[in-house]
């Protein structure tokens, strides 16, 4: 596991969105979905650091389209010691404690999002057969990226500067700033993390 993304939501309509966009902006794959107690449901993800950074952002601005009250924390662990793998049970894709009804209706959900990444998977290792670890592994290129940008609401655009720990801008000049210049910042930076993401490797 390169790295581990959690996100945790109040009620489970926000976990099923949270999950569903996580699956679609990168290439991750869903580890758990979990109820815990008091109405808390917690999603986690696994796959390459950028690409979990990308999905936990999308993911927790996505569950803040609800209200800010739906999304209680989001976090990423790069590198996550060996030991957690006990805690976690990476072989379960996704767990649902003692629910039956509630594991259909996830499926039902998230059948879609897997089915769109499953081509992309599949490509992805017919290229990297041949290689111990991919250069990149992020589904969507930087014009891809901005494109999906072009189509998110301002309101989010400003969300996601504002918990990207790389973009420092104060409060008051965020609430100001146009569409396209959100846009723009958000790309460079993602354009940074995938340059970042190949001179690691």
């Amino acid at each position: 596991m390169r790295a581990l993304g959690l996100i945790e939501t109040y009620g489970f309509i926000g976990a099923i969105e949270a999950a569903d966009v996580m699956l679609k902006v990168a290439n991750v794959s869903l580890m758990k979905l979990e109820k815990v107690r008091g109405g808390l449901v917690t999603i986690s993800i696994k796959g390459d650091v950028g690409a979990v950074k990308v999905a936990v952002e999308a993911g927790a601005s996505a569950v803040q389209r609800f209200g800010t009250e739906f999304l209680h924390s989001s976090h990423v662990i790069p590198r996550p010691d060996q030991q957690l793998s006990s805690i976690l049970d990476e072989n379960t894709e996704m767990s649902l404690l003692h629910d039956e009804s509630i594991r259909e209706v996830a499926v039902a959900h998230l059948s879609n999002a897997s089915k769109a990444t499953d081509k992309i998977v599949e490509a992805e290792e017919q290229v990297t057969d041949s290689i111990e670890e991919p250069i990149v592994n992020v589904t969507l290129t930087v014009k891809e990226y901005r494109r999906q940008l072009e189509r998110t609401k301002a309101a989010d655009l400003r969300t996601m500067i504002s918990d990207n720990e790389n973009i420092s801008i104060a409060e008051e000049k965020l609430s100001s700033l146009a569409r396209k210049t959100m846009i723009a910042m958000l790309v460079d930076d993602y354009s940074k993390k995938i340059k970042q993401s190949v001179e690691k490797t």
